[in-house]
């Protein structure tokens, strides 16, 4: 939306201030407020009076929040009406805030629903949250117990109190909210960045009467037995700061001389106390019934229609029925369009019995439904599209057909995660539609370049490695297997399994092989068995195929990094694979075995046995998901997914315009970092990468644990010590046990240098890799604690690597201690720490302990999950499985 910014532009000289409330009433009075001395720029759903148009800019608010005008704000204030599209601008409002230095004061209410929405946003330096009571004044009265109670004194001269009046209230005026609003957004300090704005100690209701009678002395009281359902505070939080208040006698004498309010309003109050005969009273509950009830039930009828429809549809969806689910998901959205409708009759009679929040919960329930038929809708027609495109003879309008058919997913994710966002799946369907979001975001990263990578281009050979990561390699495992895979219109095609032995024995030309290689593992050539080496995968699939083509002449257009892990999750989804040829089944739980069993018996370069036996597993697994289409799509999802995050399945594409959405969004195990370098901001990394070098499939007995210690001098120096205890549980009678051989490589940034090293409590004399045999052999030993240590550069950040041998039964503590330099000074207002975990592909899940000191004069202003704030440090332990970012930002005290 352009047009705003043209008027903030060419309306005032003023600085334009940013106002965002739906609903409209405290962000028009903050507008009146401050419209001589800024420009306001009001969004809402409400248009303002005439009389304040000609000094603001407004924007109007329809279903969906617009575009914010592109203007420098030096204030952002946001009315929470806890409408789940405009809580959405949140993320943005916050980025902005901080990119521009400018306030973002947020309003909000202890009788929200959702609280914890706003805890993550109170760490935040940018902003100030201020906590409301029950605000009284002008239209918001209406929703408002207080404000029920007076304009029922002004307007009718009597109150009443429901269960004797003993019910708490926090009352507060729209005017006090909006003065201590501005005040609060305008002082200088901003150490408290949470204030509550209503009083100390609730009054009850009699309190709250006692008050109005010294005003309105003539008032009467009546108290009711009965117990009348009023809202209860939902959130009172802990911190913050206590703002003093206005005599709640002012603030009252200020509401009793408004000017009264819309002659709709004063309708509905002075209807609401007749002096009716029983009979009168017989014939308007008759009336009540037939225009109340009547509705109601066909409401839940309507609703309750609705949901069933939609289980249905998703049945149908499942069972690649499309124009059924189409049909069930378009009669639901009816049912719940009915019920809607219903619902907006029955709100002005909900309002007087006080069930107007309740049935306004109830609508958007109802929309969030209208919302999930959409997506299923969409996604009806995206995968049938998908599916006839497949079936299209001519490339250029299959091509069309599945750009098609991923416009309907698109928009069907799109809506997917906009509802999930908010909490907003119901918990019938969360299950379902649950599993998919995650999908949904990857898809969304990727769909843009689907038509080339699947084939609608013409068709696609695609490299693809067996990683076994019972011995382990950077990249996942050693490749012991490959497979070429074409792929055609979004089909495949076939998958042909080789041993790498095979592509290995017709390399004739010699290609250099990495120093570790060399020096640790013996190697005098470089093969495909060994490509996985460097720590950044997209390097290594490059490589891979790079000897794919100089010993085979086969040329790629990707490559795709597997483990054993993913395919044990696969079985998951399939259930067994009965190998007929071999008499055996496979499963989830000993695919890993029973092939190392096939696989390493009696096994010699050359030998046609695990070429064999890979191939009459890998065609019935084919077979069962292609033909039978026995795989449970559910499980197939999780465990896909579950396996793309924790990089025990990995793509790399070999055009840089395919490959770049694939690494933005973390599916190709780079070492990519999306970080930029800012003033205050120390962007720290830590990988811990290891190459088993014993030739043994030792690595499933290895058990290790990680723990980070970090500390910033007042200095600015940044101290990390990384401790790894290593326990190898295998024994001489265990299968493919043995000792592991590992050389393991810290990544860390590349201004972080390595200070101290220490294994088993013996400090280690660290001498720098000196590749010249000649000239390594005239240096000698220095002392016999003398390790060798391989200092290197990937990707811009710095690697630091050796050798440590693990024995069975045995165990091995390594500390490796480091020093950055930062740009830190205990000047400084604040100062931003960013650490990026970089979990090694074909690892499983690893013990991790975080914990970071800091100077006294500081303390947490923002901590990210799962960060615990102790006395003077944070902490977190969790299982790395994935890659994992911890954040936090200290401020001074």
């Amino acid at each position: 939306m352009t047009q705003p910014r043209f008027f903030v532009d060419q309306l005032s000289k003023k600085q334009p201030v940013l106002i965002i409330d739906k609903e409209g009433s405290i962000g028009r009075r903050l507008a009146e407020e401050i419209q001589h001395e800024f420009l306001p720029v009001f969004v809402s759903s409400q248009k303002p009076p005439r009389d304040l148009l000609s000094s603001i800019v407004f924007v109007p608010f329809y279903k969906k929040p617009p575009k914010i005008p592109e203007n420098k704000f030096p204030f952002i204030f946001f009315v929470d009406s806890e409408d789940r599209y405009v809580r959405g601008l949140m993320p943005s409002l916050l980025s902005y805030a901080r990119t521009h230095d400018a306030l973002l004061s947020v309003i909000t209410s202890i009788y929200q629903k959702k609280p914890k929405f706003w805890e993550k946003v109170v760490g935040d330096l940018r902003s100030r949250i201020f906590v409301v009571g029950d605000v009284f004044g002008g239209e918001l009265s209406l929703r408002s117990v207080t404000g029920s109670l007076l304009l029922s004194a002004k307007h009718k001269r009597r109150i009443t109190l429901p269960n004797h009046g003993l019910d708490d209230v926090y009352p507060i005026s729209i005017h006090e909210v909006v003065k201590k609003t501005l005040k609060e957004s305008y002082s200088k300090e901003r150490d408290v960045r949470l204030f509550h704005f209503y009083p100390q100690y609730p009054l009850t209701g009699l309190g709250l009467s006692r008050i109005i009678f010294h005003i309105f002395p003539h008032i009467k009281l009546d108290l009711e037995k009965k117990k009348k359902h009023l809202p209860s505070p939902l959130w009172f939080p802990e911190d913050g700061q206590a703002v003093p208040l206005s005599p709640l006698d002012d603030q009252i004498r200020d509401f009793f001389e408004e000017d009264p309010p819309d002659e709709k309003l004063i309708k509905i109050i002075k209807e609401k106390h007749l002096d009716i005969s029983f009979s009168q009273f017989f014939v308007a509950g008759f009336f009540i019934m037939l225009l109340f009830l009547l509705p109601l039930f066909i409401l839940l009828a309507f609703s309750l229609v609705g949901g069933v429809l939609t289980k249905l549809s998703i049945e149908s969806l499942e069972a690649s029925n499309y124009p059924e689910a189409r049909t069930y998901a378009s009669q639901a959205s009816n049912s719940f369009a009915l019920s809607e409708a219903f619902v907006d009759a029955l709100l002005p009679v909900s309002n007087i019995v006080g069930r107007g929040v309740t049935l306004r919960t109830f609508k958007e329930k109802l929309e969030i439904g209208q919302y999930i038929d959409q997506i299923l809708i969409d996604v009806s027609y995206g995968l049938e599209d998908y599916a006839l495109a497949q079936q299209t003879a001519d490339n250029s309008s299959a091509k069309a057909v599945f750009i098609r058919a991923v416009n309907k997913l698109k928009q069907a994710m799109l809506t997917l995660k906009t509802i999930e966002a908010e909490g907003g799946i119901p918990q019938e369907y969360e299950e379902k539609l649950g599993r998919v979001t995650q999908a949904g975001e990857y898809f969304l990263s990727v769909s843009d370049v689907l038509p080339s990578v699947l084939g609608f281009d013409g068709k696609r050979t695609y490299l693809v490695l067996f990683q076994n990561n019972n011995e382990l390699r950077p990249g996942g495992g050693f490749i012991g297997s490959y497979g070429i895979m074409h792929i055609e219109k979004g089909v495949l095609i076939d998958l042909i399994i080789h041993d790498v032995y095979d592509a290995d024995g017709q390399l004739t030309a010699h290609v250099e092989p990495p120093f570790p290689l060399r020096e640790y593992l013996g190697a005098s050539h470089w093969y495909l068995r060994d490509s996985n080496f460097a720590v950044d995968f997209p390097e290594n699939a490059a490589r891979a195929a790079y000897f794919l083509k100089l010993e085979t002449g086969e040329v790629v257009d990707g490559v795709i990094g597997v483990d054993t892990d993913f395919i044990s999750t696969l079985l998951t989804a399939t259930g067994p694979i009965e190998v007929a040829d071999y008499n055996e089944t496979i499963t989830a739980d000993n695919f890993s075995e029973k092939t190392q069993q096939h696989v390493e018996e009696d096994f010699f370069p050359g030998s046609q046995k695990k070429k064999q036996f890979l191939k009459a597993f890998y065609d019935q697994l084919s077979y069962r998901i292609l033909e039978e289409k026995s795989l449970s799509l559910p499980l197939f999802l999780d465990s896909f997914i579950t396996s793309l995050e924790e990089k025990h399945i990995m793509i790399a594409l070999a055009h840089e315009t395919d490959q770049t959405p694939l690494t933005i969004a973390n599916l190709s195990g780079s070492l990519w970092d999306s970080r930029s370098e800012r003033e205050g901001v120390f962007n720290d990394f830590l990988g811990i990468v290891e190459a088993n070098l014993g030739e043994n499939k030792v690595n499933p007995y290895i058990e290790r644990y990680i723990k980070q210690d970090v500390s910033l001098t007042d200095e600015g120096d940044l101290l990390t010590t990384v401790t790894i205890v290593y326990q190898n549980t295998s024994s001489e009678a265990s299968l493919f046990g043995g000792t592991y051989e590992n050389y393991i490589r810290f990544v860390v940034p590349y201004q972080t240098n390595p200070t101290t090293l220490v294994i088993d409590g013996e400090e280690q004399v660290m001498l720098a890799t000196v590749e010249d045999i000649s000239a390594r052999q005239a240096r000698g030993r220095v002392s016999t604690n003398t390790i060798q240590v391989d200092i290197g550069e990937e990707k811009n950040k710095r690697t630091v690597g050796f050798v440590i041998e693990v024995p069975p039964q045995g165990k091995k503590e390594i500390q490796v201690s480091f020093q950055s330099k930062t740009s830190f000074s205990t000047k400084d207002a604040e100062f931003t720490y960013d650490l990026a975990l970089f979990k090694q592909p074909g690892r499983g899940e690893d013990p991790y302990s975080f914990h970071f000191t800091y100077p006294n004069a500081f303390q947490p202003v923002f901590v990210s999950e799962p960060l615990k704030f102790q006395k003077d440090s944070l902490s977190a332990f969790f299982l790395l499985k994935k890659d994992t970012s911890l954040s936090f930002i200290l401020g001074k005290k």
